[in-house]
C-alpha cells in the first residue's frame, strides 16, 4: 500500500504544470530623480490566450509609465502616473505566440515601482490547486490524529486551542486594521529602505506573538487547568495549528472549485493571482500543505512553552515560545513589506521558516520534561516518553 501512495505522489508531481521562469517583472526604488526606459521580455507559447498583470507605483515625485506590447509592437495595456495600483488584471485575446515586452519608462521618478506579467493559467491547472488545498485539510487531520493516538486526551483541549487561536487572530486583525498602514507609512517615510523592510516585518511578526501567544498565556493565568500538564498543552497547540490549516485549506479549495465551475467573477479574481504566483514558484500547488506541515509544529511548541511558563511561574519559557511564533511571521512579514511577493519563488519562504519547525520538536520535548507535578495531573515517569506515548488525559 505504501508504494502505491508514493507512486501516486510521483505521478502528481510529474503531471503538475511548472510555470517557473515565465514571469516578466521589475521592482525598482529610486531615492534620486530617475529617468530611464527598461524593457523586460516574456516568451508566450501557442496555448496561451490571455495574460495577467499587476502594477504598483508609489512616487514622491516624477512619473512612471508601464506598457505591455505584443510581438508586433502593439500596446496591449498602458498605465502611468505618480501613485497608482492596478490589478491583478487580465488582457484577453492576445495576438498569439511570440516575445512580448513589458516597457517601464521613468521620468524624474523618485520612489518605488514594480510590475509583474505572466500567462493566465488555463482551467486545467485548478484541479491541482484544489488537490493541494485538500492536502492542507489532510495535514490538519493528520496532526489531530497524531495527538489522539499518542495522548488520547479530551477533545475539549483541542477545541480550546482552536478557540484561543480565533480570539487571538481576531484581535490581531482588528489592531492591524487600525494601526498597520499608518505604522508602515511612518516607517517608510523616516527609515532607509532596508531598515523599513526589516522593522516592518518585525512589527507584523510581533502582532502574532502579542495577540496569539498573549491570549494563550492570559487564558492560562485565568483558567489554570489549561496549563496543568504537558499533554493538555500539546492538545491546545495542535488545536490552534490544525484549525488554521483546515480553515486556509477550505478557503483555498473553495476558490479553486468556483474557478472550475467557470464562475466569471471567480476566474477574473482568483486565476490572475495564482498565475502571477506560479510564474515564479514551481509546483506551487504543494506550497500550502508543505507550509502547514512546517507551521503546525511551531504552533505547538510556542503554545507549550507559553503554558509551561504559566505552569512554572517563570517568564523564560514564555518568551521562547513568543519568539518562536513571532520569528516565523517576521519572515512572512518581511516578504510582504518588501513588495517582492510574486517576484521570487515562494519555496524560499518555506525554506526560511523550516529551521523553526525543526527546532520546535526538541523544544517541545524539553518543555514536556520540565513540566511541574500538579494536583490536576501527574507527569510521566519518563518525560521523554510524553511525545512518544503520552498519558491519557480526559
Amino acid at each position: 500500500m505504501r508504494w502505491l501512495i508514493w507512486a501516486g505522489v510521483l505521478v502528481m508531481l510529474l503531471a503538475s504544470p511548472v510555470w517557473a521562469k515565465s514571469n516578466a517583472g521589475v521592482i525598482q526604488t529610486s531615492t534620486a530623480p530617475h529617468s530611464d526606459t527598461q524593457v523586460y521580455t516574456l516568451d508566450i507559447g501557442g496555448d496561451t490566450t490571455e495574460l495577467t498583470f499587476a502594477y504598483a507605483v508609489n512616487l514622491s515625485d516624477g512619473i512612471v509609465t508601464i506598457r505591455i506590447l505584443d510581438p508586433q509592437g502593439k500596446v496591449l495595456a498602458s498605465h502611468g502616473g505618480r501613485v497608482f495600483t492596478v490589478g491583478p488584471g487580465i488582457i484577453k485575446d492576445i495576438s498569439g505566440p511570440g516575445r512580448y515586452q513589458v516597457e517601464v519608462v521613468s521620468d524624474k521618478a523618485v520612489g518605488r515601482w514594480q510590475a509583474s506579467v505572466a500567462p493566465l493559467l488555463p482551467r486545467r491547472f485548478f484541479p491541482f490547486h484544489v488537490a493541494g488545498s485538500i492536502a492542507m485539510l489532510f495535514v490538519a487531520l493528520a496532526s489531530v490524529a497524531w495527538w489522539r493516538l499518542r495522548f488520547g486526551g479530551g477533545w475539549r483541549w483541542v477545541w480550546a486551542g482552536a478557540a484561543m487561536w480565533v480570539v487571538g487572530v481576531a484581535l490581531k486583525f482588528a489592531w492591524a486594521a487600525i494601526t498597520i498602514n499608518a505604522t508602515l507609512k511612518w516607517m517608510e517615510s523616516r527609515l532607509s529602505r532596508d531598515m523599513y523592510v526589516l522593522l516592518g516585518g518585525v512589527y507584523t511578526g510581533l502582532l502574532t506573538g502579542v495577540f496569539e501567544i498573549g491570549v494563550v498565556a492570559a487564558a492560562a493565568l485565568i483558567w489554570r487547568r489549561l496549563a496543568s500538564d504537558a499533554s493538555r498543552a500539546v492538545a491546545i497547540g495542535v488545536g490552534a495549528g490544525a484549525f488554521e490549516a483546515a480553515l486556509l485549506g477550505a478557503a483555498a479549495a473553495g476558490s479553486g472549485v468556483v474557478v472550475l465551475l467557470n464562475v466569471p467573477q471567480a476566474r477574473e479574481s482568483v486565476a490572475p493571482v495564482m498565475s502571477l504566483m506560479l510564474a515564479t514558484t514551481p509546483l506551487a500547488w504543494l506550497v500550502g500543505p508543505v507550509e502547514r506541515a512546517i507551521t503546525i509544529p511551531c504552533h505547538v511548541s510556542s503554545r507549550v512553552l507559553a503554558l509551561l511558563g504559566v505552569a512554572r511561574g517563570k517568564w523564560t519559557p514564555f518568551w521562547i515560545g513568543f519568539a518562536m511564533i513571532t520569528l516565523v511571521d517576521v519572515v512572512a512579514g518581511v516578504a510582504h513589506v518588501s513588495g517582492r511577493l510574486g517576484m521570487f519563488s515562494i519555496w524560499w519562504l518555506e525554506l526560511a521558516i523550516l529551521p523553526f519547525a525543526i527546532l520546535s520538536l526538541p523544544l517541545t520535548v524539553w518543555a514536556a520534561r520540565k513540566w511541574p507535578l500538579t494536583n490536576a495531573g501527574r507527569a510521566p515517569d519518563c518525560p521523554a516518553q510524553l511525545l512518544l506515548v503520552g498519558p491519557s488525559n480526559p
